[in-house]
């Protein structure tokens, strides 16, 4: 409960700070597909806290909405989780000149995790598959030379069993990375 906390101050705060306006968009990416690598912490996971890497493709149906899979992973010395889902993401416009832009994103997808060393358990380790539901904000900084640095604050939902008790998941992924036009 205390990751969703979080995640809605940083939600007010961004939208507070940014004023998003509805001026041109700084480029128009309509039908260009863009690629992201992203790595950070994973908070809360069922093995706490995890080094995460994720991948994405965003294709772009219009000048601020692109649809495409997003593949997270995390690890710890006990954990491997991968998460596939499909993302939905706008990209704000914003006043012009602004290297900046804000993005929102949502999406469904499908996570397993195979947890070791999980005490009281006879074979010591357990593995699960349930679905996972992703939201998150972030930002855009348009560099020279076409690609984007990111940043992105991603809660992940999920519904595992497999840390010994069941329970229900949300983790906070914070995610600092890369975007490539093609």
């Amino acid at each position: 409960m205390k990751r969703v906390v979080i995640f809605v101050l940083l939600f007010v705060a961004w939208m507070s700070i940014w004023g998003v306006a509805p001026s041109e968009a700084q480029d128009h990416r309509a039908g260009q597909m863009v690629l992201g690598v992203d790595i950070g912490p994973a908070l809360g996971t069922i093995d706490d806290s995890a080094f995460a890497l994720s991948l994405s493709g965003d294709y772009y149906t219009s000048r601020n909405l692109s649809v495409g899979p997003l593949l997270q992973m995390a690890f710890t010395g006990n954990l491997s989780q991968f998460a596939l889902s499909g993302q939905l993401k706008y990209t704000f416009d914003v006043l012009q000149g602004n290297p900046f832009r804000p993005n929102v994103q949502a999406g469904l997808g499908f996570v397993t995790a195979n947890h070791d060393n999980v005490s009281g358990q006879a074979g010591g380790s357990l593995s699960d598959t349930s679905y996972v539901v992703p939201i998150g904000i972030g930002f855009e900084y348009k560099v020279k030379g076409g690609f984007y640095l990111s940043t992105t604050a991603l809660l992940n939902f999920t519904n595992l069993n497999n840390s010994g008790a069941g329970k229900w998941q949300d983790s906070l992924s914070l995610m600092l990375g890369v975007r490539l036009p093609l």
